[in-house]
């Protein structure tokens, strides 16, 4: 399963993913978090198609 799988959507995240500032073929990406995650709390992200 891609990492994709495990994160949902919030409008009030408790990740940000990060890109590496390395260039090269293969991009790397880490999920951090911006607070404590409980036992069974869902990790969210807030997916948007464009930088705004």
């Amino acid at each position: 399963t891609p990492v994709g799988g495990f994160i949902n959507h919030s409008d009030e995240p408790n990740c940000s993913k990060i890109e590496s500032p390395e260039e090269s073929m293969i991009t790397y990406f880490s999920l951090v978090t911006s607070k404590d995650i409980e036992k069974d709390e869902e990790l969210t992200v807030k997916y948007s198609l464009y930088n705004v």
